[in-house]
């Protein structure tokens, strides 16, 4: 009987989910494992919708750098507000990192608010943030 009532409740709830997402911060990496010497393009991803939804506002974003297998930071090239240039410079898997600048959202009565709640009225809720995003490249 329990088992009876359980799959058709397992297979309407499948159906009518909604499909997930990409969420906030994430990294499209162009080529995942290059040669030494050839460049990667690796552009910011911001949003809900993948592979790409908003542009970052400027300033938004805090880092993005890359760490080879010794965890020596390097530097990667700007090319514009969201897309960056990797060359790996020796084989070996490098780890690619990016962070925003970690901050709080507010929510109140009238809607959200970046900052914390102090000095606000009608504060609903509020939280902090500190989003990340990593991807790992195999050079050689």
């Amino acid at each position: 009987m329990k088992k009876s009532i359980i799959y058709p409740l397992l297979m309407v709830s499948l159906f009518i989910s909604s499909p997930s997402w990409a969420h906030s911060l994430w990294l499209n990496i162009d080529n995942y494992q290059p040669k030494v010497g050839q460049a990667v393009q690796i552009e910011i991803g911001w949003g809900h919708k993948f592979p790409k939804d908003e542009i970052m506002k400027e300033g938004f974003l805090n880092q993005v750098y890359a760490l080879d297998q010794k965890g020596i930071k390097i530097s990667l090239k700007q090319v514009s507000q969201t897309e960056f240039e990797f060359i790996p410079r020796a084989e070996g898997v490098y780890t690619i990192l990016a962070n925003i600048h970690p901050g709080f959202l507010t929510k109140t009565t009238e809607g959200y608010k970046l900052g914390p709640k102090k000095g606000l009225k009608n504060v609903v809720s509020c939280f902090r943030f500190d989003i990340r995003a990593k991807a790992i490249i195999n050079a050689g």
